[in-house]
């Protein structure tokens, strides 16, 4: 299922991904690009929802093994948000009915995505980006950050379709799910990683564009020059230039599934080896961000 309508509609600049939630006798898809700014001209990151400027400064303590506790008030974030770790910057939180387990498999998994570039990882800190993982007990518009979905975008009812959201200037948290984390059998995304596909947004709008003002262009040109030689045909990649991205993420980090023949979601590439070879122009950008080591996320 697919909300690629509203592309139409809404400049891409105000555009994430959402990972949707269907029924079990439908294929879940990956996520679809879906507006979560104002139409009116969008907040400033220190004015993002959910977040409160006064809050006073506090040191904070970072590694994805320190002790979890509230969120430093010097974050200023939103008191839904009882715990806290720090992912080499990015601030990783939850309420206090997400399981230890989950906020740390979303730290380590965050932190591995960021290690690779510093500027990039500054820029995200500059625009207060953060990682919120939802509960499987919660819904979207929980994160308080996405709390007024219903209202700034009215007919689609968002904690029935998104299970995830990429971070943009407007609302910059991205936001997963502790049972993908988790790797629940009931997971309607088992054999994917939601955080790496969801985060890879987040990375680009939050930190890649301020941090190198060429990348979108050149990710631009080539996801174009794949478009016309008939690469990523009926699949979600090939649906627009976030998701080419997004998807290519992870291929990379070999967490995305396979379909031969394609069936509008997924094709045969989804290892690292297979990006390179199928589409070495997109995987050269992806490496650009991501560097060279070999990762792939495990189940915990």
């Amino acid at each position: 299922m697919r909300l690629a309508n509203l592309l139409a509609v809404v400049p891409l600049a105000t555009l994430v991904a959402c990972t949707l939630v269907t029924t079990p006798a439908t294929q879940p898809t990956p996520d679809a690009d879906v507006p979560v700014a104002d139409a009116a001209s969008p907040p400033t990151a220190d004015a993002a929802p959910g977040v409160d400027a006064s809050a006073p400064d506090a040191p904070i303590a970072t590694g994805c093994d320190a002790p979890i506790a509230p969120p430093p008030a010097a974050l200023g974030l939103s008191p839904f948000y009882k715990k806290h770790l720090d992912a080499t910057g990015l601030p990783v939180v939850a309420s206090d009915k997400v399981s230890d387990g989950a906020l740390r498999q979303a730290c380590r998994i965050a932190s591995k995505m960021l290690s690779f570039r510093s500027d990039v990882r500054a820029a995200m800190t500059s625009k207060k980006a953060r990682l919120a993982v939802m509960a499987r007990s919660e819904v979207t518009t929980d994160v308080p950050e996405h709390a007024d979905l219903y209202q700034a975008f009215p007919g689609t009812d968002w904690n029935v379709r998104a299970r995830g959201l990429g971070g943009t200037v407007a609302r910059p948290a991205t936001s997963c799910a502790e049972e993908n984390l988790l790797c629940d059998t009931k997971d309607p995304y088992v054999g994917e990683n939601i955080l790496v596909h969801e985060l890879s947004h987040g990375i680009v709008n939050l930190g890649v564009t301020f941090a190198d003002t060429t990348f979108q262009g050149r990710l631009d040109t080539a996801y174009r020059s794949a478009i016309a030689a008939g690469k990523w045909k009926d699949t979600y990649a090939g649906s627009n230039v976030e998701e080419y991205f997004a998807e290519g993420v992870q291929s990379y980090f070999d967490t995305n599934l396979q379909a031969s023949p394609p069936n509008g979601i997924h094709n045969d590439v989804n290892t690292r080896a297979e990006l390179l070879a199928y589409d070495p122009a997109l995987h050269a950008l992806v490496a650009e961000v991501f560097g060279p080591d070999v990762w792939t996320p495990k189940c915990p």
